[in-house]
């Protein structure tokens, strides 16, 4: 689905009002692109941050395993995966990793590919691909052997994702301080 930019902007402020125009511009253009990329709906990407961070780009989980704006649980990846203590005393590539991931910009690109990323294991799970049942994925809230199911997490993101395409088409999203964002665009 293709949402204009300045309206995924709008989305935005809903969900952190104080966030600048041309922040959430910035922000907008990359969830746009990577929709796009990735074929599914930038409200679903909004109302995912907005359930995790409120679009808080330096947001730090209480444990402090999850990170960013989509708060991407980090432990788990790459130059994390074996370090005895990734929270505390990582290593310097598992420290690079997670300052990476502080970046919003590598946040929303990182959180896009993990939809797709979602899907794939979805599909080969369960052989079917459903919006709950690659959230639930995306989310880590399955258990072992019951892949990719509805649950209060799933409902609660998509529910906000409705909320936003309702307003959307009743015209009810607007960014503020427009008169920024439009210069130049």
């Amino acid at each position: 689905m293709i949402r204009s930019v300045i309206l995924i902007a709008a989305a935005i402020q809903l969900s952190q009002p104080k966030m600048p125009a041309r922040t959430a511009l910035t922000y907008a253009t990359v969830v746009q692109q990577e929709a796009k990329k990735r074929n599914f709906d930038p409200f679903t990407l909004v109302a995912i941050i907005h359930k995790e961070s409120w679009w808080d780009a330096g947001a730090i989980s209480p444990s402090g395993n999850d990170l960013g704006l989509a708060q991407i649980r980090f432990r788990f990846l790459g130059p994390c995966r074996n370090d005895p203590d990734p929270v505390h005393s990582p290593s310097p590539a598992c420290q690079a990793l997670k300052s990476s991931l502080l970046d919003p910009i590598y946040n929303i690109r990182f959180a896009a590919q993990h939809i797709t990323g979602s899907r794939e294991f979805c599909a080969k799970k369960v052989g079917k691909v459903t919006e709950h049942g690659w959230l639930s994925a995306w989310q880590g809230t399955q258990q072992r052997g019951k892949w990719c199911q509805k649950n209060n997490h799933t409902i609660s993101r998509l529910k906000y994702r409705d909320k936003l395409a309702r307003m959307a088409a009743r015209g009810q999203l607007h960014l503020r301080n427009r008169e920024v964002s439009e210069r130049g665009r």
